[in-house]
């Protein structure tokens, strides 16, 4: 397959998305370390976690809407 074939931007999206999500994870798990016993890493990135779940949440929707939209529009 060709290179451009998977470098579309919903991949792009959905790659960016994914590293960035990665990135907060490791961020509450580094924090957790440095955190005294008992106290919540995710607080310090709640905002961080929210937008991280909203932008896979979004991507994934809107390549599904497209996807369904290209199928709807080559069948007629």
């Amino acid at each position: 397959m060709k290179l451009k074939e998977y470098l579309t931007i919903s991949n792009l999206l959905y790659i960016g998305t994914m590293v960035f999500a990665l990135g907060v994870i490791i961020k509450i798990l580094i924090d957790r370390y440095q955190l005294p016993a008992g106290a919540c890493p995710v607080d310090n990135s709640r905002t961080l976690l929210y937008i991280a779940i909203t932008l896979l949440i979004g991507v994934n929707l809107g390549t599904s809407a497209y996807s369904y939209w290209k199928k709807k529009t080559e069948e007629h």
